[in-house]
C-alpha cells in the first residue's frame, strides 16, 4: 500500500512528493492495532475538519462585524462604500494541512508500534530532468515487538468515554474507566479505578482489554 503525503514545491525548479509504503504486521493482533491506528487517524482528521469548519465561521463573523464598522465610517464620513464583506474575509489561520499532517505522523509512528513497517521515499514528479535519482529513504519507523496475542482484541469501542476496562500496566491488569475518546497519538486516557486522579494515564490501545478477557 501506497500513500502520498506531501508535496514540496520549488518556484523554478523540480517538484518532489512524498510517499509512503505500509506492510502490514505479521500477527492477527497486530493487525487489529494497526486497524485501531486507521480509526484514530480517521477521528483525528475530523477534528481538523470540525476545527476548520469553527475557525471559519468566526473569520465570517469578524469579517461582518469589520464591513458593518467600515460602513458606518464611510456614511459618517459621507464616502462611497466601495468594498463588500468578502474583502474583510480572509480563511488564512484556519488551514488544516498542518493539523492533518501530525494525524498523518501519529499514524504512521501507531502502526510501526503495531508491527507495520512504514517505508518514506521521495519522487521527483516535475521538471526532473537534470535531478539525479533519489533513492529510497531507509524505514524511518522501525517495526516494533508483535502485539502480545494475549491482550485482547483492541476495538474503537474499548476507548469511549464512561467505558470500564482493564488496563496493562507494569506486569498486571488494573480496573479503569476511559477518560474520553482516543487522543491525536492513538492513546487512550484512563482512571484507575481505586487510585487518586494523579494516576490518571493516556495508555496504548493495545495495553486495554474489556473487563473478563
Amino acid at each position: 500500500m501506497v500513500i502520498l503525503v506531501g508535496l514540496l514545491v520549488q518556484a523554478c525548479g523540480p517538484q518532489f512528493e512524498t510517499r509512503y509504503s505500509y506492510a502490514p504486521p505479521p500477527t492477527d493482533a497486530g493487525k487489529l492495532c494497526a486497524t485501531q491506528c486507521q480509526t484514530v487517524k480517521t477521528y483525528c482528521r475530523r477534528t481538523c475538519a470540525a476545527e476548520e469548519g469553527s475557525c471559519k465561521a468566526q473569520q465570517q463573523s469578524r469579517a461582518q462585524y469589520d464591513y458593518d464598522q467600515y460602513v458606518r465610517k464611510q456614511q459618517a464620513a459621507k464616502r462611497e462604500i466601495e468594498r463588500s464583506p468578502n474583502s474583510f474575509l480572509s480563511y488564512g489561520a484556519c488551514s488544516t494541512g498542518g493539523c492533518n499532517e501530525n494525524c498523518d505522523g501519529d499514524f504512521r509512528i501507531c502502526y510501526s508500534t503495531c508491527g507495520g513497517q512504514v517505508q518514506e521515499s521521495v519522487v521527483c514528479t516535475s521538471g526532473c530532468e537534470d535531478v539525479q535519482p533519489v533513492q529510497p529513504v531507509q524505514p524511518a519507523y522501525r517495526p516494533a515487538q508483535p502485539v502480545r496475542e494475549d491482550r485482547g482484541p483492541q476495538t474503537s469501542s474499548l476507548c469511549r468515554k464512561g467505558a470500564k476496562v482493564e488496563v496493562f500496566s507494569e506486569g498486571d491488569w488494573y480496573e479503569a474507566k476511559v477518560k474520553s475518546l482516543p487522543l491525536r497519538n492513538g492513546r487512550c486516557p484512563v482512571h484507575y479505578i481505586g487510585y487518586d486522579d494523579s494516576e490518571d494515564e493516556d495508555v496504548p490501545l493495545t495495553d486495554m482489554r474489556r473487563i473478563g478477557e
